[in-house]
């Protein structure tokens, strides 16, 4: 540990973690809109299994939702930031079947299940251990009974692994202290979604080139997709 405990919960208090996204929203479109190379791949996944009513969570200004959107799919697009999402509604106010709501899926108070599949990319490995679990809690309440949750969790082996500050095993506060990044062994992605009381379809790799515009810099981003059911 090279850091206190106290350090970690100030970082990571969900006060600090919405004031930190809208600032950097407040910049522009951080990645630009093209859509994850995850959403792309689940594209025929969606339509082979009919999903139709799709959460997109932690989707910023919606360039993944509007990809579904545009493909016929009824998105709603979360997220904590509200400059993210101003800046959704003015990007894609003529795409269809897209709607925007401000929500933090830790304290989300939507409890009935009613949706077919969610998404939550590149979210919950910027959660601590007892977030992502709350995270996963809630999610599983919001899905309809047999429903896909899509989500990836950061691998060890991703390219800014051990960068900034370590606070906890394979944890580490990036951004000037600002952003909690936590790293996953396949392993311990696969006990914590079992635990969570989902069941898991697939696990794969996916290495992803990811152009960060509001800082100027390119990244290559190793994630572990998880394709699991309620």
């Amino acid at each position: 540990m090279h850091s206190s405990d106290s350090v970690v919960n100030k970082i990571t208090s969900i006060k600090s973690r919405n004031r930190y996204w809208d600032k950097r929203y407040l910049k522009g479109e951080i990645y630009l809109r093209l859509p994850s190379k995850i959403i792309k791949n689940s594209y025929n996944l969606l339509k082979k299994y009919k999903q139709k009513k799709i959460l997109v969570i932690g989707g910023g200004y919606g360039r993944n939702a509007a990809f579904l959107a545009k493909r016929g799919f009824v998105i709603t697009n979360s997220d904590v930031s509200a400059n993210a999402l101003s800046l959704g509604k003015r990007i894609y106010k003529q795409v269809n079947n897209l709607r925007f709501k401000k929500d933090d899926i830790l304290r989300t108070k939507n409890t009935k299940s009613s949706f077919d599949a969610i998404f939550a990319l590149y979210l919950l490995s910027l959660f601590t251990n007892q977030e992502v679990q709350v995270a996963l809690k809630n999610i599983r309440k919001i899905l309809r009974s047999n429903g896909i949750l899509i989500c990836n969790f950061l691998s060890t082996t991703d390219d800014e692994y051990s960068l900034g500050e370590k606070v906890n095993n394979d944890q580490f506060l990036h951004d000037n202290q600002q952003q909690l990044v936590h790293f996953y062994t396949k392993s311990k992605v696969r006990k914590l979604l079992i635990k969570s009381k989902f069941s898991i379809d697939k696990i794969y790799a996916v290495s992803e080139s990811r152009y960060i515009n509001t800082l100027g810099k390119k990244v290559t981003s190793r994630s572990m997709v998880v394709v699991a059911r309620r």
